[in-house]
């Protein structure tokens, strides 16, 4: 199921991308390079954490948060993959999600023991992800990146909130 859910979550964002008309290849600097990655991988984990959630998860609002997850990184990572792709650059199309502790340790549980855990982590990822989104949109040279990163920087900080509101409303510690 794993691997189903990349890969639907690559279609996506390949069908996407196919439907952009192509535009003249940028120059990006080292630092919009690395965001560049760092923004594919974080939308990619956030987009299956969110498929996790909508599976595991026995609070109706973790459900239904972890499909606004999935929709919002799926279509942020399409939008990225155009981005990318219109400055010359390769971006990674999937996630090795063996490697990657929080998610293999999400797929273990189930019910209450998953929606707690599945919050805190995203409450604590979401403030990391924030701040690297804010210094791309701050600092970033690629004008078209740092838009991307300020329309990502306002649904990372609005998932914020709710994952907040989340918490209070099952009375977990955040």
């Amino acid at each position: 199921m794993q691997w189903k859910s990349i890969l639907i979550t690559s279609a996506c964002a390949c069908a996407l991308a196919a439907s952009a008309a192509p535009k003249a290849s940028t120059k990006l600097s080292e630092q919009d390079r690395h965001f560049l990655r760092f923004a594919a991988e974080t939308d990619m984990a956030e987009a299956h954490s969110g498929q996790i959630a909508a599976n595991n998860a026995s609070s109706r609002n973790v459900k239904d948060f972890g499909q606004k997850l999935t929709q919002d990184f799926s279509n942020a990572y399409g939008r990225l993959l155009v981005l990318a792709q219109d400055s010359g650059q390769t971006i990674p199309r999937g996630i090795d999600v063996r490697r990657d502790r929080d998610i293999s340790r999400l797929e273990q549980l189930h019910g209450r023991p998953f929606d707690e855990q599945f919050v805190r982590e995203q409450i604590r990822k979401d403030q990391s992800v924030i701040a690297g989104l804010r210094r791309e949109a701050e600092h970033g040279q690629d004008k078209a990146l740092r838009d991307w990163a300020q329309q990502s920087l306002a649904t990372v900080e609005s998932d914020l909130m709710r994952e907040r509101q989340i918490a209070k409303a099952e009375k977990w510690r955040s």
